[in-house]
């Protein structure tokens, strides 16, 4: 049974708002175990039903020791079960097997000479190694596997260390350099020592390569779903994620100065995974609301909005329908009552309250989301009660007046005529609305805007 845990003046977590479940299908397995580790100290769910998920998963993987301490919790005791005790053995028989196979190539990248040597002579790859060092073609590609195995194992920083060995030594474009690039990201997604730079430069990296492998739409569909749901972890690890999310979902590539080939990423819709989140995933609209209404990015709004109202039969939320509230039924009110829910919304979301940075973004949407309804508050009244519209938003009088001020000065091209009465504590708004002229030379900037992205669409499908 869903649960609720809150102390007195905090927002509860609460199991309605968990999207874990939704989240889970296009997560890889030790993700959802660090979850899941999240989840047992929420007080969102009976503490066996987690702990038994947390084992269900872990049995799978060669954390054997893991899933044994998840074992003995769950049944609270000591003895461990056969299975358990056997996979343990076959799961050290196989570390013994790989070090061994392993230890050629461990071998010469651990010779720092040898390294920097291949590397000087611009020859550090497979064929180099063939022919300086007289090593076979597995015996490189056992990077690879020894890697697999230390995911497997839960040993994070190996496996990224090793998987940038071996894409440095791989030839690009070929199925296991694909699958190391996945590999790659979430070993240091999952590496709390990463640099959340280098998991950046992973996605951006990997993005291009699902646009330039050869495969089938719906096969791109399914690895640009994934990569959605794994994006949010590199995001949500850095500081100004809300920019890094609008980037990625309304701007196309996020190039980074260290990326890879930065310019030959194949050509494909700059909002193709707003398709994305639309087609296969829309309760990641969650993330790019929270993202949108910190930036203030308007035209992002809009085009949100759109994708909610469309989309509001298969998922809602406090967050998509605040937005729904203010742009599509213009009822403050009702904008009002969902911020308040989505405190506990922040609350409940793995993302915004695991990471520090995703903390801080939750705490920045608060005050955004309630600018942004006092503006539209401010916009559409010629008078307004402050006191009254300050009580609603639960901020101090004083704190709300320097808000109708910082709006005026923002405003000042909308707002002709606007006074401030702090005795009576009232504000009068005159609002200007544009003309005629001015609303047909915005539309006609938005026109040309729209035919310059068509004619960049058609060039694009002539080049691919």
């Amino acid at each position: 049974m869903p649960e609720t845990n809150s102390t007195a003046g905090e927002p509860a977590a609460n199991a309605d708002y968990d999207i874990t479940k939704k989240l889970s299908p296009y997560l890889d397995l030790h993700m959802m175990i660090a979850i899941l580790d999240w989840v047992s100290k929420q007080g969102m769910y009976g503490p066996k039903s987690v702990l038994g998920a947390q084992f269900n998963l872990a049995k799978d993987t060669a954390m054997v020791d893991y899933a044994i301490d998840m074992y003995k919790t769950l049944h609270n005791t000591t003895d461990v079960p056969q299975d358990l005790t056997d996979k343990r053995a076959a799961v050290m028989e196989r570390y013994e097997q790989m070090t061994q196979d392993s230890s050629p190539i461990l071998a010469i990248l651990d010779n720092h000479d040898a390294v920097v040597e291949l590397k000087n002579e611009n020859n550090f790859s497979m064929d180099g190694l063939k022919e300086k060092h007289g090593l076979a073609d597995e015996d490189i590609e056992i990077l690879y596997d020894l890697a697999k195995f230390q995911m497997d194992a839960g040993q994070y920083s190996e496996t990224a260390k090793n998987l940038e060995t071996y894409l440095q030594l791989a030839p690009r474009g070929t199925e296991r350099s694909f699958q190391a690039l996945w590999g790659l990201l979430v070993a240091q997604i999952l590496d709390q020592g990463s640099d959340p730079a280098l998991e950046l430069q992973t996605l951006n990296d990997l993005r291009r390569a699902i646009d330039e492998t050869e495969m089938n739409n719906l096969m791109k569909l399914q690895q640009r779903t994934w990569l959605v749901h794994w994006s949010l972890f590199v995001f949500f690890r850095r500081n100004g994620a809300a920019y890094q999310i609008c980037e990625f979902f309304f701007s196309g590539d996020q190039r980074s100065s260290n990326s890879r080939d930065n310019n030959k990423r194949g050509q494909s819709d700059e909002k193709e995974f707003i398709n994305v989140v639309r087609t296969n995933c829309p309760w990641i609209l969650r993330y790019l609301v929270v993202a949108v209404v910190i930036k203030k990015w308007r035209t992002h709004i809009a085009d949100l909005v759109k994708v909610i109202e469309q989309e509001k039969h298969a998922y809602s939320d406090p967050m998509t329908r605040m937005l729904q509230c203010l742009y599509v039924d213009y009822d403050l009110q009702g904008a009002q009552d969902e911020l308040k829910k989505c405190e506990s919304v922040l609350k409940s979301d793995f993302f915004f309250s695991r990471y520090p940075a995703g903390k801080e973004l939750a705490k920045d949407f608060v005050m955004c989301a309630k600018k942004l309804i006092f503006r539209t508050h401010c916009l559409i009244h010629h008078k307004i009660d402050m006191k009254e519209l300050a009580t609603q938003l639960q901020m101090s009088p004083e704190e709300f007046e320097k808000w109708v001020v910082d709006l005026i000065r923002s405003e000042q091209n909308v707002l002709d005529d606007a006074k401030i009465d702090t005795e009576a504590g009232i504000a009068t708004m005159d609002v200007r609305y544009p003309s005629i002229y001015e609303r047909i030379i915005q539309k006609t900037e938005d026109l040309s805007s729209r035919s310059y992205e068509l004619a960049q669409g058609l060039a694009r499908a002539r080049w691919q």
